[in-house]
């Protein structure tokens, strides 16, 4: 990567840092269901996702607070939950995988962004400059916020 997109990337991860939590999620969902087919291709083939489906998994069975309040903290690297725990032992690709994975069955089994949920001008704005960015590029701004 050039300083110039290294520069970029930097300052997309600061920008959602920056965001609140439920706005990163909200954010994680919509990159995903964008850049599914790609990102699955790109981080299964590197990665074991029985570790990713295994955590998920534990995740579904969770209410819809604790999925919420999982989520929030793997985001966060806030609390010390054994699913936390874990998370914070995967690599980099196992934790794409593993978003993938949540962020397909959002809104089924998994807790979803509400249908009164408007998304705020800072995130629009957010996620319309993430639109220039290209596979490469976007695959390593969520290898760093994951």
């Amino acid at each position: 990567m050039t300083s110039t997109s290294m520069d970029a990337q930097n300052e997309s991860v600061a920008t959602f840092k920056s965001l609140p939590v439920d706005e990163q999620l909200a954010a994680l969902a919509l990159i995903y269901t964008e850049v599914s087919g790609s990102i699955t291709s790109a981080t299964l083939k590197r990665t074991s996702p029985e570790v990713a489906i295994q955590e998920v998994h534990q995740i579904e069975h969770m209410s819809q607070q604790e999925q919420l309040l999982t989520l929030r903290d793997l985001l966060t690297g806030a609390g010390s939950s054994p699913i936390t725990l874990e998370y914070q032992s995967l690599d980099t690709n196992t934790r794409l995988s593993m978003w993938y994975q949540l962020a397909q069955k959002m809104g089924s089994a998994i807790a979803t962004i509400p249908n009164t949920y408007t998304v705020s001008s800072q995130l629009a704005e957010f996620l319309n400059s993430l639109k220039s960015m290209d596979f490469e590029h976007l695959v390593s701004f969520l290898s760093s916020v994951v």
